[in-house]
């Protein structure tokens, strides 16, 4: 389908089997966190999946855990066995006392998790040695962090520099400004403002829907709020919230939403199973969280032909495209220096006077002490290589019509980006 990233579930060992709170199978009830969860597989197999990801050209976000373990079962959750590594047992009643929100449990009366003292010395330095050392040995390229909110800010400095690698946190509310005081802790926060914007904005109930411009007045808050809109997460769903496709099965509206997902500011992210038009429980109407909005993605039977993994494999291909060409035109317009543009020659001049036609283009390549001299004047462009492997070449780029600055340049690049790549191979 075009994605370059893969977000998994928490790798620590789980409360294991049936208890009076249900079962813990989707990893966020650690009792050891040096452990691995055996029901997701072995270390060696986790080494594998990632190398072979990689290989791919794909990341892996690891799903993190440091505010609470599994269910008040037992009192050994490892290494964190002693009443100090967590705070008193509370519970969140008013979500707008912040106090509550960071030392009580997430859980509740029925499902208690208890919640770490992250302020404790031996439980910060814990957690700060194992993220390190988990994405070093697993190589693992981001962190989705959960419950982001519930852990006091000052601990996410040290833990998001300790992992080394990007950090994305989750904090579930639709205020703006409360969820973008968190992008100050991480590189990012996955957009839940945006979130529920989009999940108004574009379902089929007329009594529950609103206009448009519920997105715009949305993208103003970002900008007064947010550090940085593009390193946040967007998304339609997830595994904490109801399907987007119990809401919404117009498939004008679907594909308007997965529009505005894959182009607008932001790193999109697609639950699995969206592709498969999963819905959750199918007899209920405003519904379908848990444990519906979890099912197992091997019921689908990977389908290709569903429209929906079809309609969602062009958008990426053509998100892909779009940001190919943006990144190629800001390298041209910038000098960027990286060794990877134009099989390995960076430009070190660029002059232009792009007035009708793009008269006078100049661009200058460099590859150790090699040197290329591209020029395209008159309407009909002629380049130059000198010293690429040895040889020479030249020959004539052939435009017609008046066009933009940025049309010439870009036709004029691509033109020569083939001469070279005739020229290296």
């Amino acid at each position: 389908m075009g994605f370059d990233a893969l977000w998994i579930s928490p790798i620590p060992s789980n409360v294991d089997g049936e208890t009076v709170y249900g079962v813990g199978w989707h990893g966020y009830w650690q009792d050891h966190l040096e452990q691995l969860n055996h029901h997701f597989g072995t270390e060696t197999e986790l080494i594998d999946f990632i190398q072979q990801a990689h290989k791919r050209d794909i990341w892996i976000m690891l799903d993190v855990v440091a505010n609470h373990v599994g269910p008040n079962l037992t009192t050994d959750y490892f290494p964190f066995n002693r009443p100090e590594h967590f705070h008193q047992l509370c519970f969140i009643d008013d979500y707008t006392n912040q106090t509550q929100v960071e030392f009580c449990s997430v859980g509740d009366r029925q499902d208690p998790l208890p919640d770490l003292n992250t302020e404790n010395e031996f439980v910060a330095s814990t957690l700060f040695s194992w993220i390190r050392d988990t994405v070093a040995k697993y190589q693992f390229d981001a962190i989705r962090i959960d419950t982001f909110r519930h852990v006091p800010k000052p601990f996410w400095t040290n833990y998001t520099r300790s992992s080394g690698v990007y950090s994305i946190g989750e904090i579930a509310t639709s205020e703006t400004d409360y969820v973008g005081d968190y992008t100050l802790y991480a590189d990012g926060v996955l957009h839940y403002p945006l979130y529920f914007a989009l999940n108004v904005t574009f379902r089929d109930d007329p009594q529950w829907r609103q206009p448009m411009n519920v997105l715009e007045k949305q993208v103003q808050e970002n900008e007064k709020f947010f550090r940085d809109t593009t390193l946040c997460g967007v998304f339609l769903d997830n595994h904490d919230q109801a399907r987007f496709l119990n809401y919404t099965q117009d498939p004008i509206r679907i594909q308007n939403a997965f529009v505005y997902l894959l182009f607008s500011d932001g790193i999109p992210i697609i639950y699995m199973g969206t592709e498969q038009n999963f819905t959750g429980n199918p007899n209920v109407t405003h519904g379908a969280t848990d444990p519906w909005n979890r099912d197992p993605l091997w019921r689908s039977t990977y389908d290709r032909s569903n429209w929906i993994y079809k309609y969602l494999g062009q958008l990426n291909r053509i998100r892909t495209i779009a940001m190919s060409t943006t990144s190629d035109e800001q390298k041209s317009n910038s000098g960027d220096n990286s060794d990877e543009v134009w099989n390995g020659w960076r430009p070190v001049q660029t002059t232009g006077n792009y007035t009708q036609c793009g008269n006078n283009i100049i661009l200058t390549l460099q590859k150790g002490d090699n040197t290329c001299v591209y020029s395209a004047s008159n309407y009909i462009p002629i380049f130059r290589l000198e010293k690429i492997n040895g040889k020479s070449a030249s020959g004539t780029f052939n435009y017609e019509g008046l066009k933009s600055q940025a049309e010439v340049y870009n036709a004029f690049t691509e033109f020569i980006e083939s001469q070279i790549n005739a020229n290296n191979s």
